[in-house]
């Protein structure tokens, strides 16, 4: 008699076991989606940094000595930098997905902060978040360019290189949703060699403009 009881308590442990397994398991799959939709999301915004900052660095670099002296930067050179990280992370698909804005931070006459002039690429509908071209040409209203806490000024002859990157983010598991609004990286370079920044070349190069 009572290992027959105990045989149907063993079976009933075993059901109650399963139903809990049973209740658990959409639980366990929910956290674990969201973990891989987490990695997802860090492994995205890792790159735009990168992307960000190989920009930054391309632009910076940008310019010439010629036989009388410093030269202007043409567009070409300009739209060639906006590329270089489409090309290195090209999964991201910057052009369609994401919006770049270079920005050239300069000091103005009254040693005020100048966004001297601005380029974008890619179709994301995205407005500069903290200035647009030619913002800051008097006076000292504008302050730099980047978030509050770090902002990025141009100094005495050292112009800068400020680049944002505005980006829809690809969900991982269910690829027909769309995140709400786009995530921003940025990044800024000092230009590391002598330029005339007086204004672009143009030439017969398209001028990537951000409107």
């Amino acid at each position: 008699m009572i290992r027959v009881r105990f045989q149907e308590f063993a079976r009933a442990r075993h059901g109650v076991t399963v139903i809990e397994f049973a209740l658990a398991f959409p639980l366990m799959i929910f956290a674990i989606l969201g973990l891989l939709e987490l990695a997802n999301i860090a492994l995205q915004r890792q790159r735009l940094s990168q992307a960000a900052l190989l920009i930054a660095d391309n632009a910076g670099r940008l310019g010439n000595m010629g036989m009388s002296g410093p030269e202007k930067v043409t567009e070409r050179q300009i739209n060639d930098a906006l590329l270089s990280a489409s090309v290195q992370q090209s999964e991201l698909d910057l052009k369609k997905r994401g919006r770049v804005i270079l920005t050239s931070v300069e000091l103005n006459q009254d040693g005020g902060q100048w966004l001297h002039w601005q380029r974008c690429y890619g179709s994301l509908p995205h407005r500069s978040s903290w200035g647009i071209e030619n913002d800051g040409e008097r006076g000292k209203a504008v302050l730099g360019m980047g978030p509050a806490d770090n902002q990025i000024a141009a100094g005495v002859d050292q112009p800068v290189m400020f680049v944002e990157i505005a980006y829809k983010l690809q969900p991982l598991i269910f690829s027909g949703l769309e995140y709400a609004s786009p995530v921003i990286e940025t990044a800024a370079m000092p230009i590391r060699v002598e330029r005339d920044t007086t204004s672009v070349v143009s030439g017969s190069d398209t001028q990537s403009k951000c409107t």
